[in-house]
């Protein structure tokens, strides 16, 4: 139990998910109420408290404490008679006496959405353990109904740590947070400021590709299916379609042909996408496996078989920067490709169904592995889509069906009206 008896007393969640109680007094200060000098924290998994460094300043009514986003505690204010206090003190927990490198955590979005799936650079010196939202206080009269703390899923991989944002306003009401990973000595990380508001992207359906350049709309979660596409490349009887990429207008974009050909698609009124400049083509060699457009449609890149990847230029725009990561192999074995949707990273994905995560530039994040959905048998694989907000997608394979994946403890959204052809191994490709 806490080790004295006290009202005024100030309660703070700490990252590493316990509480810390400090300052309040014997009594209401009308009464003359004497300051009680200790401090406490709570471990609400084996429910008991441990006395810890006492402030040397009273904190009685009109008093405070407040987690800062170092991970320490500053504590102020009090008027136990006529005058308010003005020292302030700060308090270092535990966690960060230990004498251990504490983890960091870097890079990474600011603004995200109900939802989103999000990669952050990380270093830590032993595993982490768990990454956290933590609201930011206002505490008054001794109470802060709005302080909580929310676990978050996440995945680590070498030098990344991806985290799904929670779905529940109620639970995560919408303004900013720190965000926090906790290694497994529970020594947080400096706090990184997120804002957490909206909705995430809307999904506006997708396309299975089939052999012969066909785009077959399908629904993704509630929203309608992707446009019927009226203006595109179709070669009947000829097996030759191999991708598909979308533009950010969700509305048009390219088809893929095995030899590196890249041929605009549009829907509706939507005007033909202009042509590609310095992208790869292979005369007569079906090596040509995956398509992306990055997130500002200004280029993209084509992958191979082996796994090289060659960016091309939309129009006027500037060259796409390196890819690091992925999969190369003397085998032409790689089947597709998809990409985040903040151009950070995304995944290869194999003949296999490995999904293998590459990153964009010097700053890109890349996302962490997540299990294969689908061991190929009798349908090869054959793509890779990611959804909008990152946190799940799907792999294709050959006769249409559609293998769901999450990432980092995302929720994928599903999918309806997807094509299917049993038997007849003619899908080629998925976007998203």
């Amino acid at each position: 139990p806490m080790d004295a008896a006290k009202m005024y007393v100030s309660a703070v969640v700490l990252p590493d998910s316990t509480v810390l109680q400090t300052g309040g007094g014997a009594k209401s200060v009308v009464f003359a109420g004497a300051p009680v000098l200790s401090t406490q924290i709570y471990n609400p998994k084996t429910n008991a408290w441990t006395k810890v460094a006492s402030p040397t300043v009273p904190r009685v009514y009109h008093s405070s404490a407040v987690l800062l986003p170092d991970g320490r505690v500053a504590t102020f204010g009090g008027n136990p008679t006529t005058s308010f206090e003005m020292r302030i003190e700060v308090f270092t927990p535990p966690y960060l006496q230990t004498g251990t490198a504490r983890p960091t955590l870097t890079g990474g979005p600011t603004k995200l959405h109900y939802g989103d799936f999000a990669s952050f650079g990380t270093s830590h010196a032993t595993p982490i353990r768990s990454a956290v939202l933590v609201r930011p206080e206002s505490t008054t009269h001794e109470s802060d109904p709005n302080q909580r703390l929310i676990d978050l899923g996440f995945a680590t991989s070498g030098h990344t740590v991806s985290v799904t944002m929670p779905n529940e306003r109620n639970l995560a009401p919408p303004g900013w947070y720190m965000l926090n990973v906790v290694d497994t000595n529970g020594v947080p990380s400096v706090a990184k400021w997120v804002h957490l508001d909206g909705n995430g992207p809307k999904p506006h359906g997708g396309y299975t590709l089939d052999g012969y350049g066909g785009l077959h709309p399908f629904a993704v979660g509630s929203t309608p299916a992707a446009p019927a596409v009226n203006r595109g490349p179709y070669w009947p009887g000829w097996d030759i379609a191999r991708a598909v990429a979308r533009l950010p207008n969700h509305n048009s974009g390219y088809v893929l042909d095995g030899f590196g050909g890249l041929h605009p698609f549009a829907s509706g009124s939507t005007p033909l996408p202009p042509p590609v400049t310095s992208g790869p083509y292979w005369n007569g060699w079906d090596i040509a496996r995956g398509v992306i457009v990055l997130p500002d449609g200004t280029g993209g890149y084509v992958l191979d078989g082996f796994g090289g990847y060659h960016p091309f230029r939309i129009g006027s725009g500037p060259t796409p920067p390196q890819i690091s990561g992925g999969e190369y192999i003397q085998a032409d074995a790689l089947r597709g490709m998809s990409l985040m949707r903040d151009g950070s990273g995304g995944y290869v994905v194999d003949v296999y169904g490995r999904l293998v995560p590459f990153n964009l530039g010097s700053t890109g994040v890349r996302p962490p592995a997540p299990p294969a959905p689908y061991a190929p048998g009798p349908a090869p694989v054959r793509g890779v889509a990611v959804q909008p907000n990152g946190a799940g997608g799907a792999v294709l394979d050959g006769f249409g069906g559609l293998h769901s994946f999450a990432a980092a403890g995302g929720v994928p959204l599903p999918i309806s009206g997807a094509p299917y052809w049993p038997g007849f191994p003619i899908a080629r490709n998925v976007a998203i």
